[in-house]
């Protein structure tokens, strides 16, 4: 059996990945304007990154209140972005990143190789594409979908349809990637796509 690293499974080209210095609060608010959309944040100079919802972040700089021209890494903007993420290495074993991620409950998985970050994996989404791309019983959770990928292949998979094709994602009002607009959890709370 292959055990198959997370890179495999993870979102490779639909999310942008933008390496800041130490921008000031004001300059991302201006990127995130820019962007118009998510993006993974890669802070160079703590080698911090952080998946980057829009309206979750611009959340958290009002209720912060920082002045514009204080750095991020002074405020607690990505401390809180980073809640609900964790990053791990790109050989990681997707089992165990699973895993991790039941345990820890992460709604989103930065991909990093060689310190930077390649990627992102979405729990969710992940489960429900496994489900209904590859035929895995729904009912499983995702490790025990991952490891029916693993036992189904002799060698490396490539989830080509999770690293190419953005995914239909929302986020949830209450700070956790969804696959439908309304939250199961939280039906009323809102959610924005990704």
């Amino acid at each position: 059996m292959f055990d198959n690293p997370i890179k495999n499974f993870s979102w490779h080209e639909g999310v942008p990945i933008l390496e800041l210095d130490n921008p000031t609060i004001q300059e991302l608010e201006d990127t995130i304007k820019d962007q118009n959309r998510s993006f993974v944040l890669y802070e160079s100079q703590t080698r911090t990154s952080a998946l980057i919802v829009p309206h979750q972040a611009m959340e958290i700089i009002m209720e912060q209140q920082h002045t514009p021209n204080t750095y991020v890494t002074e405020s607690e903007l990505l401390s809180e972005v980073m809640k609900t993420q964790v990053v791990v290495s790109s050989d990681e074993a997707a089992v165990d990143v699973a895993n991790y991620v039941e345990i820890g409950k992460s709604e989103v998985v930065i991909i990093k190789e060689f310190e930077r970050p390649i990627g992102v994996f979405l729990p969710s989404y992940a489960s429900k594409t496994l489900s209904e791309t590859l035929g895995i019983e729904p009912e499983l959770n995702l490790r025990e979908k991952i490891e029916a990928v693993n036992k189904k292949w002799d060698s490396p998979f490539h989830a080509e349809f999770l690293n190419k094709v953005i995914p239909d994602t929302y986020w949830c009002a209450k700070g956790h990637s969804v696959d439908s607009c309304p939250c199961d959890e939280h039906p009323n709370a809102g959610c924005k796509k990704l």
